[in-house]
């Protein structure tokens, strides 16, 4: 179920993402809850993606209407590893709401993590430059 992200969805979330999301990774697990609830509440807009009635995932971007382009982010509990084909349909349905605003959806994502770049082809990002900040390379994947 795609919904409206609430106050309780997205703590659930961000006190649960996966070990192997690049915030987790890069400031550990209290520091990336504390972004993960910063970067959520000060977007203009955010879904949730609820499976069995429990949050899973946080959909959401940062851009004013009549922007051309709109930056994204996702952030995922563990929980989406054991229903995918559930998680991509409502990423896909929440892309198709965002396209609908802005032509262009962009992410970041990291070039090593195959997994990552996999599941952003599934749902329809390409690559389309290379950033450098921090000493740290990402890719800017978009629609």
């Amino acid at each position: 179920m795609i919904r409206a992200a609430t106050e309780e969805g997205i703590a659930h979330v961000a006190m649960n993402l996966r070990d192997s999301e690049i915030v987790v990774r890069e400031l550990g697990k209290v520091a990336a809850a504390n972004r993960c609830l910063d970067v959520v509440t000060s977007s203009h807009w955010r879904w949730q993606i609820d499976i069995d009635g429990i949050p899973v995932a946080l959909f959401g971007g940062d851009a004013e209407p009549g922007d051309p382009e709109c930056s994204v982010w996702l952030f995922c509990t563990d929980m989406v590893t054991a229903r995918p084909f559930e998680l991509i349909r409502g990423i896909k349905t929440c892309i198709a709401w965002g396209k609908q605003q802005w032509p262009v959806l962009y992410i970041e994502a990291e070039p090593r993590d195959a997994k990552q770049r996999r599941f952003l082809d599934i749902l329809g990002f390409a690559v389309r430059r290379v950033i450098e900040r921090n000493g740290k390379v990402y890719e800017e994947l978009a629609t």
